[in-house]
């Protein structure tokens, strides 16, 4: 399971024709895992924001619940929209281990 996640999207009255309350896309640091989460009531989260979603429930200041993985194909227009300047962002905040895989990896 991922322990960090980027927010792809955020709907603050959750997704019109579903039930209503905040709800969250994001990618998985390590393994881009696409998750459906639910924010903590008080939570204010962005756009591209790095938040913690992993077991340990002290660490969590933004995130109730992780809901699920989800399909490309389930993510909002928003989100299909950020997922590109996300992956980026997570590629440079992790610039040596790409460099490291891409270094090692067999020919």
């Amino acid at each position: 399971m991922e322990d960090y996640v980027y927010i792809l999207d955020y709907l603050s009255v959750g997704r019109p024709g579903h039930k209503r309350g905040p709800l969250a896309y994001g990618i998985g640091e390590k393994q881009f895992t696409l998750l459906e989460l639910i924010p903590k009531p008080d939570a204010t989260i962005s756009i591209g924001e790095k938040v913690y979603v992993g077991k340990d429930m002290a660490k969590r200041k933004k995130i109730a619940k992780v809901k699920g993985r989800v399909n490309y194909d389930e993510l909002t227009s928003t989100a299909h929209g950020e997922i590109f300047y996300v992956l980026s962002d997570i590629v440079k905040d992790n610039e040596e281990r790409f460099v490291s895989f891409f270094n090692e990896c067999p020919a």
